[in-house]
């Protein structure tokens, strides 16, 4: 069993025997030898009341994400179980695994098109619990003690570009951070296992796939200037039918800019 504990009370999950499973293409390996990214997770039955109360405990806990200490794909670097998707980092992309209720999860793959795949990763601010898994018979198969993060950033993506993941158990949010004089410009967004993607009337970065509708909401844009946080006027736009980028106003290029766009996996 996975036990983990948080601050104030204590969440079990049970590793069921049938693991989910996503091709080793869906993360952009070109070694067809190499084996698939498995996981798979599934909460103890209980009463609607309790299922209730633990939804809105969990909506409070800050989205952790796990260092692969050899619990997953070796191309993974993090990963985080948030409710109704999975999430796995690897150095050159991000792969969004959505539950669906059946055995096989609706999987995005969220690539930066340009990007260096060989930039420093860091995980920030290490949590107060670490996850254990308990998988099978052989105890040299568990893996124990796996430290939890509340942040992990990806250095230099593009020159002067960092991007930084974080968010809670609803929300997922990263962070382009774009240095003095940097160029958001350079950023693209390439979604691979969508069936379309488009821009709602509200700004929203709308993914259709098999099951529903993933939005990336309209990016909040600002500024620090001494000390003060100055909104800046920024959309996504389109760049063919699998790719986006930012459309960013006029703003001051001396100072960093912060790009956010929070997925929302409510649809």
């Amino acid at each position: 069993m996975l036990r983990t504990a948080y601050r104030g009370f204590t969440s079990t999950i049970t590793l069921v025997a049938a693991l989910l499973t996503l091709t080793a293409t869906s993360v952009g390996a070109s070694d067809n030898n190499k084996k698939p990214l498995s996981v798979s997770v599934s909460a103890h039955s209980a009463a609607p009341a309790n299922k209730a109360k633990a939804a809105d405990a969990m909506s409070h806990v800050p989205l952790a994400f796990e260092a692969n200490s050899g619990q997953t794909d070796s191309r993974v670097q993090f990963l985080s179980h948030g409710a109704g998707y999975t999430l796995f980092l690897t150095r050159d992309e991000a792969v969004l695994t959505l539950a669906n209720g059946e055995n096989q999860p609706d999987v995005l793959r969220v690539k930066l098109a340009g990007a260096d795949a060989k930039s420093k990763v860091t995980a920030l601010e290490r949590l107060g619990w670490n996850t254990n898994y308990f998988i099978g018979k052989d105890p040299k198969k568990w893996r124990t003690n796996v430290p939890n993060y509340r942040k992990v950033q990806f250095d230099s993506v593009y020159p002067g570009v960092s991007l930084v993941y974080y968010g809670n158990q609803r929300q997922l949010e990263h962070d382009f951070v774009v240095a003095p004089n940097a160029d958001p410009k350079q950023i693209a967004m390439e979604i691979a296992g969508a069936k379309d993607l488009s821009i709602d009337e509200s700004g929203n970065l709308v993914i259709t796939t098999a099951r529903g509708d993933v939005k990336f909401e309209k990016p909040v844009v600002y500024q620090d200037v001494n000390g003060v946080r100055k909104d800046v006027t920024g959309n996504f736009v389109l760049r063919g039918k699998k790719a986006v980028g930012f459309e960013i106003a006029s703003y001051d290029k001396s100072k960093a800019l912060i790009i956010d766009p929070v997925i929302n996996f409510g649809t």
